[in-house]
């Protein structure tokens, strides 16, 4: 209770709320700097001038200090608007990782302070040997704190960490963007980019700055034009159901729609890869949002875009383009867009327990690979990416030469253009053919001959074109 007192004590008593007379969007977007973490908002930020240069860190804070402000982060500085800092949702591990990279950051000549030993954090730290400063330092480039924060031999790794806000009123309703403001969640529980570790933070915001944030938000469209429509859930499944010529005469319209509403979900579950990466009430992956009761949270005219055209619809979206026919798109868009699956509440994966993947600094088939694959196959191929446990079946490894030497390169190829399904693997393995170019695809199979570091069986070398 003291805790939670102290919190709202130092809100209350703070610009925040002194400054309520004040507030805008624009004010608020520069003051918590949401345009350092994501595009689509034409407001520069003067956050860099606001807080503290972590260059030398380990120069100022103790480590006590630093392991519970991160955990419990309060508002320190009372003269910086309504600037502040969020709750990142760290556990005891993140936090001691990060505590342990601030706690090396001090320049050249620099000597580091003798801070009286706290109890607690070297109980926590002696609990935790393999927690290091090396985990910190992926953290601190994950959470994007060079976002919000200085740091004179650190740059950021990504130009932006989260989606694009140019066009949020025409992709999510109101009412779920108040509540996720007013309370943020996991939406996909390794980062925007898979993988990645990037997290939206709880700036614990007043109802004033939710609401005002909220109707500022819905009024950004992007150029998208479609009008918001209410959909009527039996047309809509009865009007675009493959079976629907042959069944329409001998079902009840309640009994048909009961049958395309199962059948679309057997196909999600059982032939497509979608659920690979996405969750559909307990069953699926942790690499993009969770597909249950969708509706709640994406307007059902851009779900339905985005299903048919990823890239077309948000250009740095990494999720592949399932090309399908027509009538089995229609089928699988009415499904996701009027299924009421129950939703759990997600969880953020941790940052220690799961290694993030920054490509920004690899090349070739590498960066392509981690980018790309390593989610399900591991960053060493060796089928222990962080999503692999949310499979049904084990991703392949690739640095296993036994298995990877008798797949000749070509197998290789169109497993990966084509998914899992077409080489009677896993059929939650996506195809990538018409998201990345031939040439990609062939820099991935080179990569992966060199993480098993073999080659095919020798009749598929003869005349291999290099």
């Amino acid at each position: 209770m003291r805790i939670l007192f102290s919190l709202g004590s130092l809100l209350c008593l703070s610009a925040v709320c002194s400054a309520q007379d004040s507030l805008s969007a624009v004010r608020l977007l520069n003051d918590l700097a949401c345009g350092s973490c994501h595009s689509g908002i034409a407001v520069e930020s003067d956050i860099l001038e606001k807080t503290p240069d972590l260059t030398d860190a380990g120069l100022r804070y103790s480590p006590d200090y630093l392991f519970s402000f991160l955990q419990f982060p309060v508002r320190i500085r009372q003269h910086i608007g309504f600037s502040r800092m969020p709750n990142f949702f760290l556990d005891q591990r993140e936090s001691l990782a990060l505590t342990l990279f601030l706690g090396e950051q001090i320049s050249p000549g620099g000597e580091k302070p003798d801070f009286p030993a706290q109890e607690s954090f070297e109980a926590v730290n002696s609990s935790n040997p393999d927690v290091t400063a090396s985990m910190g330092r992926e953290l601190f480039l994950s959470l994007n704190c060079l976002g919000c924060h200085k740091h004179a031999s650190l740059d950021t790794w990504e130009e932006k960490t989260a989606p694009n806000l140019g066009f949020e009123g025409a992709r999510v309703t109101a009412e779920w963007l108040t509540a996720y403001l007013r309370k943020p969640q996991a939406l996909r529980p390794f980062g925007y980019y898979p993988g990645t570790g990037s997290r939206h933070p709880d700036f614990l915001l007043t109802q004033n700055e939710v609401d005002t944030l909220a109707a500022f938000f819905m009024t950004q469209r992007g150029g998208f034009d479609y009008a918001t429509q209410q959909y009527d859930p039996k047309a809509l499944v009865l009007g675009t159901n493959v079976e629907v010529e042959t069944l329409v005469q001998f079902l009840e319209p309640t009994e048909l729609v009961r049958f395309s509403m199962s059948k679309a979900e057997g196909l999600l579950r059982e032939k497509l890869p979608c659920l690979g990466c996405h969750r559909l009430g307990d069953d699926g992956g942790r690499i993009g949002p969770d597909l249950s009761s969708l509706t709640t949270r994406i307007q059902p005219e851009f779900a339905r875009q985005i299903i048919r055209n990823p890239q077309g619809v948000i250009e740095e979206d990494i999720m592949p383009l399932v090309v399908l026919p027509p009538k089995t798109a229609d089928l699988i868009e009415n499904y996701l867009t009027q299924q009421s699956v129950p939703k759990d509440s997600s969880r953020y994966l941790s940052l220690v327990e799961h290694r993030p993947l920054l490509h920004q600094d690899l090349e070739g088939g590498e960066r392509l690979y981690v980018k790309h694959c390593a989610a399900c196959h591991g960053i060493g191929g060796d089928g222990d990416g962080y999503d692999a446990e949310y499979l049904p079946v084990a991703p392949i490894k690739h640095s296993d030469s036994t298995y990877m030497s008798s797949r000749p390169d070509d197998v290789l190829f169109d497993g990966v253009y084509a998914g899992g399904y077409i080489l009677n693997k896993s059929q939650r393995m996506p195809p990538w053919g018409f998201t990345l170019e031939r040439d990609e695809i062939w820099q991935l199979v080179a990569y992966m001959r060199q993480l098993c570091r073999c080659e095919g069986p020798a009749w598929s070398r003869d005349n291999k074109r290099r």
